[in-house]
This record gives structure tokens, C-alpha cells and sequence, in this order.
């Protein structure tokens, strides 16, 4: 054998040898990198209560915090059951699930109801399931307003005659404002899916989800699994993992589990009056009889 045949050989075996280093180095690096790179997750938030308050919306802001800053959560499914709760924490909610749907797909499944407030909430997410028999609306406020006093009593002073009292006109003005805009927000939301119009929608009627359907308050009929394949395909992923964000954070659904399993009555459930001289409060809540 020549020298140059002897070199060709080298060089062949060579390269067959640097090949399957670079082939094994690219199958170990593979490796390597799936075990470190986190799995896509779809997250589950459950919002179960039976009036939402200020806790209630703390809890619930933390969870939709959570699943918008955790890189590896690309999708949110809400599981809805409350037929709402005071005006404000129900708004706070809402903005916060707008905030997250504008960075995150989110879907709702609808359970027993998703009622006033509990709607409102729903409504801020890109898709909405709900079962056939499902209860669905209830779009607009109620409010608690305080008593006027004719004159100031002589242990209290102010500074003007509206400052310890609201009169009725004006807490009645506000109630009409408060519902218009949970109105544009259902409107604005729901877009040219939403068959009702503004005059339908302020009667605050319900609907079963079957109707609701035909209304275009809702999307489809579907499970809360339906609504996790949902999030997942708006979020462009097909191999993922479902976590619980409740769990994870160690918060139960407000409210709900406590009333059902231990009879407490969640606050502002037995009464809607405020007392004399408070200014008045409106609540996005279906009027439901608690603890019968």
C-alpha cells in the first residue's frame, strides 16, 4: 500500500470517528436540554365562592399574578362557580384577567353558575364553556344606599351638607353608571359573538347554558377538560402538563369550601343595607337565598 492510500484510510477513520462525536455530543446535548427547559403547562385557577370580597379578589389576583409571571404557564383555564360579589373586587378581579389575557390565552369554564360579577370575571377570557344546564347572566348591579338625615345631628360636625351623607340622587345616578359600564365591558368583550343587545342585556336575566349558548354569552357546551384543550390550542402547544395554581399556592377556592363544609355564611350574604351615614355600595350579585 502506498502512502497516499495510507493517508486516504486515516483520514476516513478519522472523520468517521469526528462524526460520532459530534452526533453523540448533539443526542447528549438534547438530552440535556429537555431535562432543563420546563415542560409547557396549562393552568387551572378555581374561582368557587359564594360572594366575592376583598380576600376573595386578593387571593384570586395572586393566582392570575402567578400564572402571568411563571414562563413555563402558556395558557389559563378559570373554573368559575359564584353568582358574584361587591362591585370593586369583582372590577380588580377582571382588570387582572384582562392583564393576563393580554399576555396569555385564558379560557373559562362555566360549572353551576357564573352569575353577575361571577360573569363579569368570565367574560374578560378569550373562550367560555359552560354545562347545558348551567346559569348564565345576570348582567348588572345592585346597590345599598345609606339613609338620608334631614338635618345634622348636634354631636356630629362638617363642613358641608353632603359630607356625612350621600343624597339618593346621586347614589341612584352612580348605580345607572356602574351598570351601563358592566354593559360596554360585556359588550366590548364578547364582540359580534354577543346576540343581545344593550336593552336585552339590562334586564339582567338568566340564562341556562343552552341559551346562553344561542345568545352568544358563552361559546360552547363543554367541561372544564374541553376548556383546558382549548387554552392549549390558543397557546399553540400540544404537549403539555395541567397544573393546579391553587394548590400550588396552597389557596382553596374562597369561600366556597368553607360554607359547604364548615356552614359559615360568607359576609355581605345576609344583607345588602348599609348603615346610616356610609356611602352606598353596589355589588355585581345574583340575589340568591344562602344557608337554607
Amino acid at each position: 500500500m502506498d502512502n497516499t492510500e495510507l493517508i486516504k484510510k486515516v483520514f476516513a477513520r478519522l472523520a468517521r470517528s469526528y462524526l460520532f462525536w459530534v452526533v453523540s455530543g448533539s443526542i447528549a446535548a438534547a438530552l440535556v436540554v429537555s431535562a432543563v427547559v420546563a415542560r409547557p403547562e396549562v393552568a387551572v385557577i378555581k374561582m368557587s365562592t359564594l360572594s366575592i370580597d376583598s380576600r376573595d379578589a386578593s387571593q384570586m389576583v395572586e393566582m392570575l399574578r402567578y400564572a402571568e409571571e411563571t414562563p413555563s404557564i402558556k395558557a389559563v383555564v378559570l373554573e368559575i362557580d359564584s353568582p358574584g360579589g361587591d362591585a370593586v373586587s369583582t372590577e380588580e378581579v377582571y382588570l387582572s384577567v384582562l392583564r393576563l389575557k393580554g399576555q396569555k390565552p385564558v379560557a373559562a369554564s362555566v360549572n353551576l353558575w357564573s352569575l353577575s360579577g361571577g360573569y363579569y370575571i368570565a367574560a374578560a377570557s378569550n373562550f367560555i364553556y359552560a354545562k347545558p344546564t348551567s346559569m348564565i347572566g345576570s348582567i348588572g348591579v345592585r346597590g345599598s344606599l345609606p339613609e338620608e338625615r334631614s338635618a345634622l345631628s348636634e354631636d356630629v360636625l362638617a363642613s358641608g351638607p353632603e359630607k356625612t351623607v350621600t343624597p339618593t340622587r346621586d347614589a341612584v345616578n352612580w348605580m345607572e353608571m356602574v351598570k351601563q359600564g358592566f354593559i360596554s365591558a360585556v359588550v366590548s368583550q364578547r364582540g359580534d359573538r354577543l346576540k343581545l343587545g344593550k336593552e336585552e342585556l339590562a334586564t339582567a336575566s338568566v340564562y341556562i347554558g343552552m341559551e346562553a349558548l344561542r345568545y352568544g354569552l358563552i361559546d360552547e357546551i363543554g367541561s372544564s377538560s374541553d376548556a383546558i384543550k382549548k387554552a392549549a390550542e390558543l397557546a399553540g402547544v400540544k404537549r403539555y402538563k395541567v397544573v393546579d395554581v391553587n394548590k400550588k399556592l396552597d389557596l382553596l377556592p374562597p369561600w366556597y369550601e368553607r360554607f359547604i363544609f364548615q356552614g359559615e355564611i360568607p359576609p355581605g350574604a345576609e344583607t345588602f343595607k348599609s348603615p346610616v351615614e356610609r356611602l352606598p355600595m353596589f355589588y355585581y350579585r345574583h340575589d340568591i337565598e344562602v344557608g337554607r
